[in-house]
């Protein structure tokens, strides 16, 4: 009995069964489900949509350019928790304080320097977003661009790549001609 239960794990591996292996594309479903607090069922359709773009990818001999996303993705991507959001890009920051050079000692004495300025140090300061010039007047980082998508060009090579595999006509066919 020990020998066969013996011989039986050693089999196991070889006939499939055991640990599961973990995709890429489940890999970065997970940052993007760790970070953002999916559910159960957002998890799953993410998980999925990743797992087929892969696959896509794979079929049109775009592995490699899917690789290099993938790696650009997982590398340069960062949790914003306080937005649970994933992002390869900067997400906004409302985290300047612009000031008035109008002396305070209260809010109430800034209405009129600007709008929504608020008393800090003795003078009045509204806030703005980080790297707008001119300043953009904010009241949260989600009303503050986005920088730019750290994986923009690989993103590029990849939809090049499975356009060109695919001979896909962009052309559209609606609306009808005239």
């Amino acid at each position: 009995m020990r020998s066969s239960l013996l011989g039986f794990a050693i089999l196991l591996p070889l006939l499939g069964f055991g640990v599961a292996s973990c995709s890429r594309a489940d890999k970065l479903c997970g940052l993007v489900c760790d970070c953002g607090h999916c559910n159960d069922w957002e998890e799953e359709k993410l998980c999925e949509q990743m797992s087929l773009a892969q696959d896509v990818a794979d079929d049109y001999d775009c592995g490699s350019a899917w690789d290099s996303w993938a790696e650009c993705f997982e590398n340069n991507g960062k949790c914003y928790a306080d937005q649970a959001a994933y992002a390869t890009r900067d997400l906004g920051s409302c985290n300047i304080h612009v000031n008035t050079q109008v002396a305070c000692s209260a809010d109430s004495q800034c209405a009129q320097a600007h709008a929504n300025a608020f008393c800090s140090g003795g003078t009045c300061v509204w806030r703005a977003c980080v790297n707008t010039n001119p300043p953009q007047q904010c009241s949260s980082s989600a009303q503050c661009p986005a920088g730019p998508d750290k994986c923009e060009q690989v993103a590029e090579v990849l939809l090049q790549c499975e356009q060109q595999a695919a001979d896909i006509n962009v052309t559209p066919i609606y609306p009808p001609p005239d």
